[in-house]
């Protein structure tokens, strides 16, 4: 039993970041952006409060101070959360874990296909697109039990559980790509020791 707290701060500069130059007309090429200069704080705590529950949380905080003014690449997430626990439910060896996530709004910067008609022929061009991907909260399950001394198990596990909660369109996490990212629900078992004899 115990807790451990952990504080960081953090400076860091990109360089060197890549995007496409005159997306809109013939030629376009990769380039390289100017310089990104970001400051930080991370907070992480993990916890042990009994043998049969555990679990962790920790937050991340990321600014910007400044960048030249070529530099329109994508923006980082501000703030990005997560926390988790794992329990022995009733000590009968069936462990439950979750896990949770929260990011918040992020800006995109990027490139997306239109059609442009040039002498009666359709060419497939390129238009450069600033959006913004919303904040978005993932949560995921998995229930497992081990067995032959822990060499296998069986589990049921879910991911993006909350996605059953929202419409298609809401579960696009990144809009220029615009597939939506939705729920899975896995059974199955595992197996990493010896073949059983």
């Amino acid at each position: 039993e115990g807790l451990q707290l952990q504080a960081r701060s953090f400076y860091q500069r990109l360089q060197h970041l890549i995007t496409l130059s005159q997306v809109d007309s013939l030629p376009a090429e990769y380039i390289n952006l100017g310089e990104r200069d970001q400051v930080g704080l991370e907070l992480e705590t993990s916890f042990r409060l009994s043998d049969a529950l555990s679990g962790y949380a920790h937050y991340s905080f990321t600014h910007d101070l400044h960048s030249t003014p070529e530099d329109q690449g994508d923006g980082f997430p501000a703030h990005i959360a997560g926390a988790g626990l794992e329990a022995d439910i009733l000590h009968s060896g069936w462990l439950l874990r979750t896990d949770g996530w929260f990011s918040g709004a992020q800006q995109i910067t990027g490139a997306t296909p239109f059609e442009r008609d040039l002498d009666d022929t359709g060419l497939a061009m390129l238009r450069q697109v600033d959006t913004t991907a919303p904040w978005r909260i993932v949560l995921d399950l998995r229930l497992k039990r081990a067995f032959f001394e822990g060499q296998g198990e069986i589990f049921v596990a879910g991911k993006n559980l909350l996605g059953f909660l929202h419409a298609r369109d809401d579960l696009v996490q990144d809009p220029l790509i615009g597939m939506p990212i939705g729920a899975t629900v896995l059974i199955g078992a595992s197996w990493n020791g010896a073949a059983p004899h």
